[in-house]
């Protein structure tokens, strides 16, 4: 809405805003707590004993002046009927109410409440005074005191305003400090193109956001990393395991701690071809509200991404080099008849190509009726006779099917003596 004030005053717009009618019956709260402010302010001294209530536009009854408004409750009925007919006449009403004989005399006043706009009553004033206060001018005094109250509530009604632009503005500058810090990880997760590169970036990252959240990745059996947060997958798990839930469903998984006092969080690490491990966070419950889950799935989401771009890089570079081995290996052959040289190259290109700390060729010797070790980093392997090699090779083999199953490694009695 165009503000009709100063066009070089932003906050003029303010001045012109107004309760109107479809508002009053949610005003209620907002009636009660100017009612209270108001009520806390100072009054003139022979004000300090009134009585005082406030009612809604239909002139029903909110609260009174006093806690517990045992005193102004005597008056309710009274306010109530005068209500009816400050709101017929949109004037303030005035009578006096019986009272027990004996008592002095006292003086009731409904003051209707008007919109600054349109004029429209949205709140009603009950005050019981002394009759011989009202006498000496005690009307007027209350009707200024309702135009100070009229003043509370306008205070308080922009201060939801203002309170509404605040919170969506911080909204805002929270977006935009989230979307900058995505766009800053997203661009140090692609620019790294080794694997656990990327798993250290995104560990590094969630824990900077959230210092107080224990995180662990674990990893699908195919990778492993020398990072002391990364574990590999376990093959068991619990009924209310989180990343249980989150490795089969795909999605983020919540569950209360076992202490309760505690937040477990899983989320999948996955990219276009599955799911490849899941994050595993525990928080304490007091900083669970501040922990924005949409945000975290995002950077769970990127990291599969940036994995398995990763993966696919250096599966692509793993064959390219077996092609150039074999390339080379074709040339070796068609360069030299002797076998032996070719054994020991294809050899050292096999430790050089998988990294491997051992490696043994084994040829099929029909003379000798067994394998015969070839070439071979385990010097004592090549003095074994065709039939141990070929027992060695046998308990070998089973353990590398047990190795695609369980992430255990050989163990050093694998070959006694070697």
């Amino acid at each position: 809405m165009q503000s009709s004030g100063d066009p070089g005053d932003p906050a003029a717009w303010l001045r012109e805003t107004d309760i109107v009618s479809y508002d009053f019956p949610y005003a209620g709260q907002l009636l009660a707590e100017s009612f209270r402010e108001w009520r806390g302010l100072n009054v003139p001294p022979f004000a300090k004993l009134w009585d005082w209530c406030v009612l809604n536009y239909r002139g029903k009854w909110i609260e009174a002046a006093d806690g517990t408004g045992a005193q102004s409750g005597l008056w309710r009925t009274e306010w109530e009927k005068g209500a009816a007919g400050s709101l017929d006449s949109r004037e303030p009403v005035t009578f006096a109410p019986e009272v027990p004989a004996g008592s002095s005399g006292v003086q009731l006043l409904v003051i209707p409440v008007f919109t600054r706009s349109k004029g429209e009553i949205f709140a009603l004033l009950g005050c019981a005074m002394p009759a011989e206060q009202y006498e000496q001018g005690g009307r007027h005094t209350a009707e200024a005191m309702a135009m100070h109250y009229q003043t509370c509530f306008y205070r308080r009604f922009e201060h939801v305003f203002v309170s509404d632009l605040a919170g969506v503005h911080l909204h805002a500058e929270r977006e935009s400090s989230r979307r900058s810090l995505l766009f800053q990880i997203v661009q140090r997760m692609h620019d790294n193109i080794d694997v656990n590169a990327v798993l250290t970036e995104v560990i590094d990252s969630i824990s900077a956001m959230y210092p107080g959240a224990r995180l662990e990745l674990f990893m699908s059996q195919d990778h492993r990393s020398t990072h002391p947060q990364v574990k590999p997958l376990p093959l068991s798990w619990g009924m209310d395991d989180v990343c249980a839930k989150a490795f089969k469903d795909g999605r983020v998984s919540l569950h209360a701690g076992r202490d309760n006092n505690s937040v477990e969080i899983g989320l999948p690490l996955g990219g276009k071809q599955g799911i490849y491990g899941v994050f595993h966070m525990m928080l304490d419950k007091p900083s669970f509200p501040d922990v924005d889950l949409r945000f975290l799935t995002m950077i769970a989401d990127t990291a599969g991404t940036a994995f398995e771009n990763a993966k696919l890089y250096e599966r692509s570079n793993q064959l390219i080099r077996e092609l150039r081995m074999s390339n080379e290996l074709t040339q070796r052959l068609n360069q030299s008849l002797r076998l032996g040289d070719i054994f020991q190259y294809a050899f050292e290109e096999l430790l050089e190509m998988f990294g491997a700390d051992y490696c043994c060729i084994l040829h099929l010797n029909e003379e000798k009726g067994g394998l015969e070790a070839i070439a071979c980093n385990f010097p004592r392997c090549a003095e074994r006779s065709s039939k141990q090699a070929r027992d060695w090779a046998g308990r070998y083999m089973h353990w590398v099917s047990r190795l695609f199953y369980q992430n255990t490694a050989i163990p050093q009695a694998f070959l006694p003596g070697l």
